[in-house]
């Protein structure tokens, strides 16, 4: 499937836009202080807590990518591992007035090393696309920095660009 990097959207619409079932496994889920790129990024300080979430993300079952998602807990408020089952953040964080208005994302090549490989059930050394993005909301406060290892076989992004007035 290719994304359209203008739109900020989510994994689950993006997929379901295609006209496939979105899905998510969760690997880790914990509440616990930021690490220090999770604290600059959610202009956060060492002291404050984060919800920080890995998950495998599916289309009709197949894995397409291994998401790791940092959230502000005292923004976000109470986090169980049940409301991110098989969910989407950004309709989660919609439901608590918290939708992120824009965001910044960085996209590179890197390959598979021996921890993402099998969880996306590609070879070691197969090729990904890693994004690093962090998202705002419309007052400028930081609600999600998250980084993205997608599968370079099943995944594509489109970008549109346009001239300045």
């Amino acid at each position: 499937p290719a994304r359209t990097l203008g739109l900020l959207s989510s994994f689950s619409e993006d997929v379901r836009s295609r006209g496939q079932r979105p899905g998510a496994r969760i690997l880790n889920f914990e509440r616990a202080r930021p690490t220090a790129q999770e604290a600059m990024s959610l202009a956060l300080s060492p002291s404050d807590l984060v919800y920080r979430l890995r998950r495998v993300r599916t289309a009709d079952g197949e894995p397409l990518a291994v998401e790791d998602s940092t959230l502000p807990a005292a923004l976000v408020g109470p986090l169980s591992e049940a409301d991110v089952h098989d969910a989407s953040l950004y309709a989660l964080l919609a439901g608590r007035g918290l939708s992120p208005a824009r965001a910044i994302r960085h996209l590179r090549a890197v390959n598979a090393d021996l921890t993402l490989a099998p969880l996306l059930n590609v070879t070691v050394g197969a090729a990904l696309l890693t994004t690093d993005r962090v998202s705002w909301l419309d007052g400028g406060r930081p609600i999600e920095y998250a980084r993205a290892h997608y599968r370079g076989d099943r995944y594509d992004f489109v970008m549109e660009l346009q001239g300045g007035a």
